[in-house]
């Protein structure tokens, strides 16, 4: 009898001893499964991120020249605005202009302008955007109060001209009321972004936008929407030299003065 339950005693312990080694051997069998995910997991991980490294590495190759092709650009430009800046190449485009005009290639008929209420053939603002389409190599802006809304208008052409080294001159009162008091925007860090120059003249009154020294309007409106659209606003365009060199000087000596 007490052999008998030796025997059941060790086939118990020898069954509880397969069971366990079963479960262990399931569970290694499990974990081996894991561990293969895991790695293959792994190689896909490392295969992205060999793919991310490349696509950075050709990212930085393409920075780099685009980095280099904009410093060349930034370069051309400045050499192209040396170029058209210098007095050579102006007394050149300006006899040029002289020429042209007295061989009447040009109607040089002076131009009445308005603002657009009632509807006209030719408004203030769609005059000065065609001068600025026109434009070569000075853009000259005389305006005592500029508002944001005309001056986004205008940038288009400006960045364009600015941009094939036009060199663009804007002559306003700057006064810090004016800013406070809404009468005008204080756009001096828009005209620096486009390499232009900013002159203040806080007694300026007059209103005077000149194109390659060849053309100008000389007008009542300033650079805003009232003087474009909501005033009854006129002026003149014009091209003739006479006129238009008086209008040169007239802009020089402000800026001689605010230079002194």
């Amino acid at each position: 009898m007490i052999e008998n339950l030796a025997w059941l005693a060790l086939l118990a312990i020898c069954i509880l001893a397969f069971t366990f080694l079963q479960q262990k051997e399931g569970r290694l069998h499990g974990l081996k499964k894991e561990i293969k995910s895991l790695q293959n997991d792994l190689r896909a991980l490392q295969q992205l991120l060999r793919e991310k490294e490349r696509n950075l590495d050709l990212l930085q190759k393409r920075s780099a020249a685009l980095l280099k092709w904009k410093s060349r650009a930034i370069e051309a430009e400045k050499e192209l605005r040396d170029v058209k800046g210098s007095a050579e190449f102006i007394s050149s485009k300006r006899l040029e202009d002289l020429e042209a005009h007295f061989s009447a290639e040009r109607d040089s008929k002076p131009l009445f302008l308005a603002t657009s209420h009632p509807p006209r053939r030719h408004t203030l603002g769609s005059e000065l955007l065609s001068m600025l389409e026109r434009a070569e190599f000075e853009v000259i802006l005389a305006s005592p109060w500029m508002k944001r809304d005309i001056w986004d208008m205008m940038s288009p052409h400006l960045k364009r001209f600015c941009r094939q080294g036009g060199r663009l001159r804007v002559v306003m009162r700057g006064r810090p009321s004016d800013f406070a008091l809404g009468f005008s925007d204080n756009i001096g860090r828009d005209i620096e972004e486009l390499g232009g120059e900013l002159i203040i003249a806080e007694d300026l009154h007059a209103k005077l936008y000149m194109v390659d020294r060849r053309e100008a309007i000389i007008s009542s409106a300033n650079l805003t929407k009232s003087g474009w659209e909501g005033n009854l606003e006129a002026g003149v365009w014009i091209d003739d030299p006479e006129v238009i060199k008086e209008a040169c000087r007239f802009i020089d000596e402000i800026i001689a003065r605010r230079q002194r």
